[in-house]
């Protein structure tokens, strides 16, 4: 009897994942509109700062019935909880402002299309201190055309774009801190504009241009890394990320990638081909717009889609590292509208941005957040033991060895011990299905996981 109260027990450990809205973070949520008649906008950029406060921008010019200018290009920043951060400069532009990025010492950089900047003729791209005054330490000159991306390497600031001279570079720069022009960095690989950059390990830089498709990686020098194939999707990226392991996630809005069948996401190995170790098979039925790595490879996708591999999945999935989707990941509290952006938190938790107004039938414009916990029984959520691959086939490995182990179906049937200490196990026989595995690490404390037979 004990022992069954105990399984039972385990088992609701593991389904006691919270994935429910936070209704501490901006309990109020008055939102952000575009006039004093308060009409719905959206938020279509979060940067997380390392104190836990939001950078974000946006199409409106309200937040929290405060009404500000007429501009509706704006940047705000709040607090971990969601309410207005009144020590931050909020920031306004003529027209888009594209993206920011922090730098390490906690300056932003801002990029867009525009050309005034707080009023100021100021165009394209700009500086402001870590309390939203504009930095006028920071003076770049000549550049005559708009951002679309950029990225912070060393100190250094990479910018891609529409522009066809900054100072004799055309669709690509690198900028010192001062803001002039880096002349040991040099790439007139493109002749289009640049639509997506990201930092690669080795001081590389992963290149996309909308306009030519071009799919590359430049050296720290500007150069073509002749080790990374030139490649090109058969549509258009929204986003990259790198694992920790150097491979690359790419979104967006394509069918193939180097004329192989990859819906909206796919998975390159280092050298830029595509990873088949990960296979989304029909992928999602529209666009994603946003892809974020956790811990263990897998991924968080949102966007304007409502099906992963024909499952009903509305604008947000989670996908485990072999391209499944993780069916233990299922928010059912789900915004009205398309998600631009879903940003994983050091908790596990998880803040998304879109166009949305409602959240099931709680008020939250633009911006939410979510409690999510990935646990397992007795883990820390930080804990880097995995189990590998998962689901499997036939033999499962352990990063760390593991004794007295026992494996249980979810009736509480015991079906599978041995008790010497271990890296890995031949399962093969066990039949297709969910278990769970408890076993002693080398702390001596007992661990449990849950596993699945393929």
């Amino acid at each position: 009897m004990k022992k069954s109260l105990l399984f039972l027990l385990l088992i609701n450990c593991f389904f006691l994942k919270a994935q429910s809205l936070d209704q501490n973070f901006n309990p109020q949520d008055i939102g952000f509109y575009n006039d004093e008649n308060y009409s719905h906008r959206s938020v279509r950029k979060t940067v997380i700062q390392p104190d836990g406060k939001i950078l974000l921008l946006g199409n409106f010019t309200t937040y929290q019935t405060t009404y500000q200018t007429t501009y509706e290009n704006k940047l705000v920043r709040l607090n971990s909880d969601g309410t207005l951060d009144n020590d931050f400069n909020i920031s306004t532009a003529d027209t888009n402002i594209g993206n920011v990025v922090l730098q390490e010492d906690g300056k932003i950089i801002v990029i867009g299309n525009f050309l005034k900047f707080n009023g100021e003729d100021i165009p394209y791209l700009v500086r402001l201190h870590t309390n939203g005054m504009i930095d006028r330490s920071f003076t770049p000159s000549g550049l005559n055309g708009g951002i679309s991306c950029a990225v912070v390497n060393n100190g250094k600031i990479i910018i891609g774009g529409n522009f066809t001279n900054f100072n004799g570079h055309t669709f690509i720069a690198r900028l010192n801190s001062n803001g002039s022009t880096d002349e040991t960095f040099n790439s007139n690989l493109f002749n289009q504009g640049v639509s997506v950059i990201s930092n690669y390990p080795g001081n590389k830089y992963i290149i996309w241009s909308y306009s030519t498709n071009s799919f590359v990686r430049l050296n720290n020098d500007g150069s073509l890394d002749n080790t990374f194939g030139n490649f090109r999707f058969g549509g258009y990226l929204n986003d990259i990320k790198i694992t920790n392991d150097n491979k690359i996630y790419a979104v967006g809005s394509f069918s193939t990638y180097n004329s192989i069948k990859r819906i909206n996401i796919a998975r390159l190995n280092a050298d830029g081909s595509l990873d088949t170790s990960f296979n989304p098979q029909n992928g999602t039925d529209t666009t994603i717009t946003t892809v974020s790595v956790l811990k263990d490879n897998s991924v968080m996708i949102g966007g304007f889609f409502t099906k992963y591999n024909s499952v009903n999945r509305k604008y947000i999935a989670k996908i485990r590292a072999d391209g499944t989707l993780d069916n233990d990941f299922n928010v059912t509290e789900l915004p009205n509208s398309y998600i631009y952006e879903a940003k994983v938190l050091d908790d596990n938790s998880f803040i998304i941005n879109g166009d949305f107004d409602l959240i099931s039938n709680s008020n939250r414009k633009n911006i939410a957040k979510y409690n999510y916990q990935f646990l397992n029984t007795n883990e820390d959520v930080k804990s880097t033991f995995s189990i590998y691959p998962n689901p499997f086939t036939d033999r499962i490995n352990f990063s760390d060895p593991l004794s007295n182990i026992e494996i249980h179906d979810f009736s509480g049937r015991k079906v599978y011990s041995v008790s010497t200490q271990t890296n890995n196990l031949n399962i093969k026989n066990l039949n297709k299905g969910v278990y769970i595995l408890s076993g002693v690490n080398k702390e001596g404390i007992i661990k449990s996981y849950k596993i699945e037979k393929k």
